[in-house]
């Protein structure tokens, strides 16, 4: 008697916490491709333009009110220069609607974020990088956003710029 009511209050216990901790789980997530610019000379000395692919994936729970949470990560490579460029930030970041209407098919918004960068340029390093950013969805599958990614030295050379991206949220 005593295994079977000590099971109980274990299999109540575990439902209850199972059913207080946050979902995290993603609820959406969207890919990008388009452009970047360099803002560093020695960046922009091996490739003017970087190709960008990214993706981001968004969870349900939201840790700012009004703001949605998302993790996003790209890559973004020298565009035919020849010379090895890669820039590979993954951030956490906070994005707020200009209106609150979520079912609106058209809204504009803006983001911050935070983590860290894969530099590669002369040499690989982890850096500690930002990203902060305007964006418009025009349905609620297309989107166009401009984004700045700013990023700490990495053996020489910053992977910090200036990117446009157009993408398609799933």
């Amino acid at each position: 008697m005593k295994k079977t009511l000590s099971l109980i209050a274990l299999a109540t216990a575990a439902t209850t916490f199972a059913q207080e901790t946050p979902d995290f789980s993603p609820v959406d997530v969207s890919l990008r491709t388009g452009v970047a610019f360099p803002f560093d000379n020695n960046v922009s000395d091996r490739s003017k333009t970087l190709f960008v692919i990214g993706a981001d994936m968004y969870f349900s729970t939201r840790f700012i009110p009004n703001a949605q949470t998302y993790l996003s990560a790209e890559w973004q490579m020298s565009a035919g220069s020849g010379r090895r460029v890669s820039i590979i930030p993954i951030t956490a970041n906070v994005r707020w609607f200009t209106r609150q209407d979520e079912m609106s098919d058209r809204r504009g918004y803006f983001f911050v974020g935070i983590g860290a960068a894969f530099v590669d340029v002369f040499d690989s390093k982890f850096v500690l990088a930002g990203r902060a950013g305007l964006g418009y969805e025009f349905s609620p599958t297309i989107f166009v956003e401009g984004s700045l990614l700013l990023t700490d030295w990495a053996n020489g050379a910053r992977g910090s710029g200036f990117g446009l991206t157009v993408g398609y949220r799933f």
